[in-house]
Protein backbone atom coordinates (compact mmCIF):
# COMPACT_ATOMS: atom_id res chain seq x y z
CA UNK A 1 0.00 0.00 0.00
CA UNK A 2 1.33 3.42 -0.96
CA UNK A 3 1.24 5.89 1.90
CA UNK A 4 0.25 9.48 1.28
CA UNK A 5 2.62 11.99 2.91
CA UNK A 6 1.27 14.51 5.42
CA UNK A 7 -0.46 17.52 3.88
CA UNK A 8 2.09 19.93 2.39
CA UNK A 9 0.47 23.37 2.19
CA UNK A 10 0.75 25.75 -0.71
CA UNK A 11 -0.95 29.11 -1.28
CA UNK A 12 -3.97 30.12 0.84
CA UNK A 13 -6.88 32.28 -0.30
CA UNK A 14 -10.03 33.21 1.59
CA UNK A 15 -13.67 33.98 0.91
CA UNK A 16 -16.28 35.64 3.08
CA UNK A 17 -19.97 34.92 2.77
CA UNK A 18 -22.41 37.62 3.75
CA UNK A 19 -25.52 36.76 5.75
CA UNK A 20 -27.76 34.64 3.52
CA UNK A 21 -25.71 35.11 0.37
CA UNK A 22 -23.05 33.35 -1.69
CA UNK A 23 -19.54 34.74 -1.85
CA UNK A 24 -18.10 35.76 -5.16
CA UNK A 25 -16.24 32.95 -6.91
CA UNK A 26 -12.73 32.92 -5.41
CA UNK A 27 -9.84 31.53 -7.44
CA UNK A 28 -8.07 28.57 -5.83
CA UNK A 29 -4.41 29.15 -4.94
CA UNK A 30 -3.33 26.29 -7.18
CA UNK A 31 -5.51 24.24 -9.52
CA UNK A 32 -5.30 20.45 -9.65
CA UNK A 33 -4.31 19.95 -6.02
CA UNK A 34 -6.17 19.01 -2.88
CA UNK A 35 -7.69 21.87 -0.89
CA UNK A 36 -7.63 22.21 2.89
CA UNK A 37 -10.78 24.15 3.89
CA UNK A 38 -10.65 25.87 7.28
CA UNK A 39 -13.61 27.66 8.86
CA UNK A 40 -13.14 30.39 11.47
CA UNK A 41 -14.59 29.68 14.90
CA UNK A 42 -16.26 31.86 17.50
CA UNK A 43 -18.11 35.14 17.23
CA UNK A 44 -20.81 35.19 14.58
CA UNK A 45 -19.31 32.35 12.52
CA UNK A 46 -22.00 29.99 11.25
CA UNK A 47 -22.21 26.75 9.34
CA UNK A 48 -21.07 27.41 5.79
CA UNK A 49 -21.59 25.56 2.53
CA UNK A 50 -18.92 25.36 -0.17
CA UNK A 51 -18.94 24.47 -3.83
CA UNK A 52 -16.08 24.06 -6.31
CA UNK A 53 -16.43 25.09 -9.96
CA UNK A 54 -15.37 27.69 -12.51
CA UNK A 55 -15.39 31.50 -12.25
CA UNK A 56 -19.21 31.51 -12.19
CA UNK A 57 -19.63 29.08 -9.26
CA UNK A 58 -22.17 30.00 -6.57
CA UNK A 59 -22.76 28.09 -3.34
CA UNK A 60 -26.14 27.32 -1.75
CA UNK A 61 -27.47 25.65 1.40
CA UNK A 62 -27.67 22.38 -0.53
CA UNK A 63 -23.88 22.20 -1.09
CA UNK A 64 -21.15 20.67 1.12
CA UNK A 65 -21.47 21.86 4.77
CA UNK A 66 -18.51 23.12 6.78
CA UNK A 67 -19.02 23.61 10.52
CA UNK A 68 -17.43 26.58 12.36
CA UNK A 69 -13.94 25.86 13.66
CA UNK A 70 -13.38 22.78 11.51
CA UNK A 71 -10.89 21.77 8.85
CA UNK A 72 -11.48 19.34 5.98
CA UNK A 73 -9.42 18.23 2.98
CA UNK A 74 -11.10 17.97 -0.43
CA UNK A 75 -10.03 16.78 -3.84
CA UNK A 76 -12.00 19.11 -6.13
CA UNK A 77 -12.91 18.07 -9.67
CA UNK A 78 -9.96 18.58 -12.02
CA UNK A 79 -11.96 21.27 -13.85
CA UNK A 80 -12.46 23.36 -10.67
CA UNK A 81 -10.57 26.65 -10.66
CA UNK A 82 -12.68 28.51 -8.06
CA UNK A 83 -14.82 27.98 -4.97
CA UNK A 84 -17.75 29.81 -3.41
CA UNK A 85 -19.16 29.96 0.13
CA UNK A 86 -22.76 30.36 1.33
CA UNK A 87 -23.77 30.99 4.95
CA UNK A 88 -26.66 32.39 6.98
CA UNK A 89 -24.24 34.73 8.81
CA UNK A 90 -21.00 36.43 7.84
CA UNK A 91 -18.47 33.59 7.68
CA UNK A 92 -14.79 33.45 6.72
CA UNK A 93 -13.41 30.36 4.97
CA UNK A 94 -9.73 29.75 4.12
CA UNK A 95 -8.75 27.46 1.21
CA UNK A 96 -5.17 26.18 1.20
CA UNK A 97 -4.03 24.27 -1.88
CA UNK A 98 -1.56 21.44 -1.30
CA UNK A 99 -0.79 17.75 -1.51
CA UNK A 100 -1.13 14.98 1.10
CA UNK A 101 -3.47 13.82 3.84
Amino acid sequence: MTMMPPFTPGPTVNATSGAGSSSAATQLGKVGQQVLITSESGGTQAKAFIKFGDQTVQAAASDTPILPGTTQIFTPPSSATHFAVFSAAATLIYATSGIGE
